[in-house]
């Protein structure tokens, strides 16, 4: 049964994975940097479409048109650039982070004496090898970038909006509070839910392991319908333990993605009633409406980002506790 570590335990975690990562943090730093140019492309492109139905479609300065499309262009492939080399730098940071815990991680089996393997089933030693171990590496190389891209991308575009037309952007940001309070409530009840399951999947692995050393004796003694049984009952549990997660996912993520659908409803209707009235332009209306899944996709990311953060610190300390052990 899940028992809530201590505080000071999960607030450990990234000082803990810390040492791991810094021969690499200077590959991070031009993941950083690469990451503010792709950003900074990606907040310019919607003010140039503005432009262009401004300046080219409502007012005929059709001259313009060529500079504006080329310079859209030159911005998409800078962007595109920047992305790219900014996911594949974070992604051999999580590569090369996890290849020397891994190392730490089968030296210290080695040290550990036989009373440790009689307590400890090994399953339970393969899953903190290699299911916590990817989930830490997740966690370094796209959760991280995504959770950073999602809070940047939120303030920029919300910053924007104010930019372009404040009452409208008040409109969309009344829709923040909720978001925080379903997301506070989805990471609440997601962290227990993942030990289940990752306790659930050691059983399992254990049970898997322990028949296939002991294929002979089964055989001998005809207990395979018995050994079929048992491990009906595992599998069964960790599906169950599975669906408890999807059963949790499946009360918050609809409100995040309506809150999601929201955005698009205030800004077509209150937007289009702005422009019919004249308080703004149909160019800032485009350029408005472009920002827009830059909240609507750190809205509709938050949920999974929170899962799999508290994928990471379940297995942060299932990992901790072998390196620590005596």
């Amino acid at each position: 049964m899940y028992v809530d570590p201590k505080r000071n335990q999960q607030a450990g975690n990234l000082a803990w994975i810390l040492p791991y990562c810094k021969p690499d943090l200077p590959r991070v730093a031009g993941a950083v940097v690469l990451f503010c140019v792709n950003n900074t492309m990606a907040l310019t492109i919607p003010l140039l479409s503005g432009l262009i139905v401004d300046r080219v479609i409502t007012q005929g300065h059709v001259d313009e048109l060529t500079r504006l499309c080329v310079m859209m262009l030159v911005l998409t492939v800078v962007r595109v650039g920047s992305r790219y080399g900014c996911q594949m730098w974070m992604e051999r940071f999580g590569q090369n982070s996890i290849y020397r815990l891994v190392s730490d991680e089968f030296e210290k089996l080695h040290e550990l004496d036989f009373t440790y393997f009689n307590h400890t089933r090994t399953g339970d030693v393969m899953s903190r090898m290699t299911s916590d171990t990817d989930a830490i590496r997740h966690a370094l190389s796209w959760v991280s970038l995504q959770a950073l891209d999602c809070v940047v991308m939120f303030i920029g575009a919300l910053a924007m909006m104010f930019s372009i037309d404040w009452r409208l952007a008040l409109a969309l940001a009344c829709v923040t509070p909720p978001l925080f309070i379903l997301t506070r409530g989805l990471s609440k009840h997601a962290r227990p839910l993942f030990f289940d399951i990752r306790n659930s999947l050691a059983e399992m692995n254990s049970m898997v392991e322990e028949n296939i050393e002991g294929n002979r004796v089964v055989k001998a003694f005809v207990r395979e319908s018995y050994e079929t049984e048992k491990f009906d009952e595992r599998n069964d549990d960790y599906m169950q333990r599975n669906m408890a997660q999807a059963y949790n996912s499946r009360k918050y993520m609809p409100w995040l993605d309506g809150l999601g659908f929201s955005l698009q409803l205030i800004t077509l209707g209150f937007g289009g009633f702005l422009v019919i009235k004249g308080y703004m332009t149909l160019g800032n209306l485009v350029a408005f409406n472009s920002y827009l899944w830059m909240l609507d996709s750190p809205i509709r990311q938050s949920g999974w980002l929170t899962n799999d953060w508290q994928r990471f610190n379940a297995a942060c300390i299932k990992i901790r506790k072998l390196l620590t052990a005596e």
